[in-house]
This record gives structure tokens, C-alpha cells and sequence, in this order.
């Protein structure tokens, strides 16, 4: 009967496990991977909006910098109404601005080398001392 009792056993364990346990460890695991997907969509939401804040903080900065150089130019345009100014692109240049390098103008001269014959060359090459590279190979 141990062995009956053994195999009886094990037969409600195994019905425990499949009914009770595993459908147990199945929904904490859901409840897990949903707490993980809703931080991850919390996170996202954070960045978004303070990216979204950020875009608008600077791009109103943007838009008081231009507001204030137009104010600017209409102020020194009243001051000073004989002369317009006009906004210059930083990159235009006025031709009369820009001076041109003078180039002169001068004759080429041949230049004047004393030729040497072959034999000359080789005279100048013996008279040379040996250096240490050049013993190493002798």
C-alpha cells in the first residue's frame, strides 16, 4: 500500500500544481510584464512632454530674439532717418569691400647650374667618408 499511497500522493500533488500553482505563477506574471509595459508607457509620456515643453520654451525665445532685433532696427532707422538700413545677409559682400591682390608681372629668368659630367659625380662620391650604415654594409 506505500506505493499506492505514494502514487496517490503524488497524482494530488501534481493536480495541485497544475491547477493551483500554475495558474497562480501565470497571472503574477502577467501583473508583472503589465506593471512593466505600463512604466515604460509612463516614462514615454514624461519625455514627451517635457521634450514638448522644452520645443516650446525655446522656440519662444526664437521668436522674442526676432522680435526684438526688428524692434531695434525700427528704433535706429527713427533715429537716424537719412540713412535706411537694410538687413545684410551675413554672407553677402559688397564687390568694392573685398580688395584683390596685386599681382605683378615680372620675366622669368633661366635659372643659370653649372652642369657636371658623370665622372665628376663619381669623384665627389669617393671622396666621401663611410658612415656607420655605410661600413655595416662593406
Amino acid at each position: 500500500m506505500s506505493n499506492n499511497s505514494n502514487l496517490l500522493h503524488e497524482s494530488h500533488l501534481k493536480t495541485d500544481i497544475e491547477n493551483g500553482f500554475i495558474p497562480w505563477l501565470m497571472e503574477e506574471v502577467e501583473e508583472e510584464l503589465e506593471l512593466d509595459n505600463r512604466a515604460r508607457a509612463l516614462l514615454d509620456l514624461m519625455i514627451r512632454e517635457v521634450v514638448t515643453e522644452r520645443y516650446n520654451e525655446y522656440h519662444q525665445l526664437e521668436l522674442m530674439d526676432e522680435q526684438r532685433a526688428k524692434d531695434l532696427l525700427i528704433k535706429s532707422q527713427q533715429a537716424d532717418p537719412q540713412k535706411p538700413e537694410e538687413p545684410q545677409d551675413s554672407l553677402s559682400v559688397v564687390q568694392s569691400d573685398v580688395q584683390q591682390p596685386k599681382v605683378e608681372e615680372t620675366e622669368e629668368q633661366p635659372v643659370e647650374r653649372e652642369m657636371t659630367s658623370l665622372d665628376e659625380v663619381e669623384e665627389v662620391e669617393e671622396k666621401e667618408e663611410p658612415t656607420e650604415d655605410t661600413e655595416e654594409l662593406e
